[in-house]
């Protein structure tokens, strides 16, 4: 999608983040650290209040037009979620070959404003420079992400052999700091794991399922689970069992939920919903 189309889709839907196709992989910085100002707030620089954590599966048919509408939906669910004093990551991942595996593609908090009694300890020009700061490098860390979420997006491949989405998990807890009720993790996959002969949940044609129960046990890959460890961190999925090209059963649904959220639960977090495109909860509701 050209920059600008995707500027002009994002304000038409009442949407704070902008969309590019240029990758960005640098983190941005606080309004703390400027150097006007950095040497009289000693003490004052916030730790985040909550972490945002969305990962990508680059594997998955999201549907038409390089599935615009999903995409569209990703950006609104973000837009009710982001906010000052949040630490926004971009994880995603391929397959299992050079450029696919797990990695961070993005990291950077949004500063949030000095509030109450604070504010009376700070001289009137630095405060005032510090409030003028805040909401423009909240604006650069949202658009930031998009264009690294863009790029990201734009890599996305259907075809690819195998999807290493237990790996992703295991790395994706590596980059939980706060844990509980302070980070939230927005999955966006199909959750169809296929990448080991241990465990698979595709049948032996591309568009065929497997309906065993063997084919969803959690014990198979026992080393995984114990590796990881999300820290309490809460789970919304959005695509599960979503395919763009095909019609996945109750009864594989049913069994793909009952996998992911026994995989969650041995691994300390807590989802809060799978759903196959759009979500009904948001943080903290």
């Amino acid at each position: 999608m050209p920059a600008k189309a995707a500027i002009t889709l994002c304000l038409s839907l009442g949407i704070l983040f902008f969309s590019s196709t240029v990758a960005v992989a640098a983190d941005v910085a606080s309004c703390y650290e400027a150097p006007a100002v950095a040497g009289k707030l000693s003490g004052f620089q916030q730790e985040p209040e909550r972490e945002v954590i969305v990962i990508l599966d680059r594997t998955v048919n999201y549907g038409p037009n390089n599935g615009r509408q999903f995409k569209d939906n990703v950006y609104r669910t973000l837009t009710d979620w982001v906010k000052a004093g949040d630490e926004l990551t971009l994880i995603s991942f391929g397959s299992l070959q050079p450029g696919g595996y797990p990695a961070t593609y993005f990291k950077a908090m949004l500063d949030h404003p000095i509030n109450g009694e604070a504010r009376e300890r700070i001289g009137v020009r630095t405060l005032r420079m510090v409030d003028q700061c805040i909401p423009k490098q909240n604006m650069v860390v949202q658009k930031k992400f998009t264009e690294a979420f863009e790029k990201a997006w734009s890599d996305i491949d259907p075809d690819y052999p195998n999807t290493p989405l237990l790996n992703a998990m295991k790395y994706a807890a590596g980059e939980v700091n706060l844990g509980g009720e302070k980070s939230f993790i927005l999955l966006i996959s199909d959750l169809m794991q296929h990448n080991t002969d241990r465990l698979t949940f595709y049948g032996t044609k591309p568009t065929s399922y497997r309906d065993n129960d063997s084919a969803f046990q959690l014990a198979s890959v026992d080393s995984i689970v114990r590796d990881t460890d999300f820290k309490g961190a809460r789970i919304y999925g959005m695509g599960i069992g979503y395919d763009a090209t095909s019609r996945i059963g109750s009864r594989i649904l049913e069994k793909l939920e009952t996998f992911w959220k026994a995989f969650f639960r041995q691994t300390n977090a807590a989802v809060v919903e799978l759903a196959p495109v759009s979500l009904t909860h948001t943080p903290g509701n």
